[in-house]
């Protein structure tokens, strides 16, 4: 039995922060399961999602998996698109499905490990099967164009409620 009370406990969390606690345990190579926060990867993982993240090695990374890596002890879970060298070092080319722009290159060391599993609300998100896979692996290929295709479609939602509100207009004055 845990005692929650405990003056360990209480030190250990005055010590670490969630991020901090889940890097280590990353880093040991351990799953963790851990609340999304921020909203770069809407519309597919959304604030509060519960997210599974499995250490992994780089060498078993896949154009498309989301990706969770640290920089300056905060975590970041963006997609995945290709390992780079450069001047003799590995770095992960990432990119955030809610920008146009990659990141800056991420060196091997920072990287944790990947989503496995996402859960929304009752319903969970196997990222390993092949549909995911494949739904993942698309996403990644399109991602530097999905900033253009919410552009299109905002302009089209904007219109059509334009029109909707002639017709609106005419329905009443036609009364």
């Amino acid at each position: 039995i845990v005692d929650y009370n405990s003056e360990f406990q209480e030190d250990f969390f005055k010590k670490y922060n969630l991020h901090e606690i889940t890097i280590i345990l990353l880093q040991k190579g351990e799953p963790v399961q851990i609340p999304l926060t921020g909203h770069c990867m809407k519309p597919l993982l959304e604030e509060n999602d519960l997210i599974t993240i499995n250490p992994i090695d780089s060498t078993q990374l896949r154009c498309g998996d989301v990706v969770i890596y640290h920089i300056n002890g905060r975590l970041k879970a963006h997609r995945f698109l290709k390992l780079k060298n450069l001047n003799g070092q590995k770095y992960l080319i990432t990119k955030s499905d809610r920008r146009a722009n990659f990141d800056r290159p991420v060196p091997i060391n920072d990287f944790l490990g990947r989503i496995r599993r996402v859960t929304k609300g009752k319903k969970n998100i196997d990222y390993e099967t092949r549909k995911w896979r494949f739904i993942n692996f698309f996403i990644a290929k399109l991602s530097p164009y999905i900033w253009i295709i919410e552009l299109i479609m905002k302009f089209f939602r904007k219109q059509f409620r334009r029109v909707m509100g002639h017709f609106t207009l005419l329905f009443m004055i036609a009364k």
